[in-house]
């Protein structure tokens, strides 16, 4: 997990420098649009602002899917993000999901001699 941290946080402060050289105005929060020009965020530090402009780009990233009667412990149930964790490959696992991440975890078991990928409508 460190090695993942590491390359996502490395990943993050070069894209935050680019915004910044680029004069690209990067704002961390929720939103939603107030209207076809304005975007209303609810700020992570606190407070909120509107955003105007011609062209908005909305960087949502993911976040795993709850599915009724599983508890994810990162342990023994997992997301894609605690998968890359795990010490060791597992010699079977189960992923739920038909998305590009779940069919990775397939195609990529690493030495699991089983996976299955079951796609669900949630």
């Amino acid at each position: 997990m460190n090695a993942k941290d590491t390359s996502v946080s490395g990943l993050t402060k070069g894209i935050e420098f680019l915004f910044k050289k680029n004069n690209v105005e990067y704002i961390k929060g929720t939103g939603a649009f107030a209207d076809e020009h304005t975007v209303k965020v609810n700020l992570v530090e606190g407070g909120e602002t509107s955003v105007r402009g011609k062209n908005i780009i909305i960087a949502t990233g993911s976040e795993a899917t709850p599915f009724p009667g599983l508890t994810v412990d990162e342990k023994k149930v997992v997301t894609s993000t605690g998968a890359l964790g795990l010490k060791e490959v597992p010699k079977k696992m189960i992923v739920i999901g038909g998305g590009i991440i779940g069919l990775e975890m397939v195609s990529n078991k690493n030495g699991a001699r089983s996976a299955r990928n079951h796609k669900t409508d949630l």
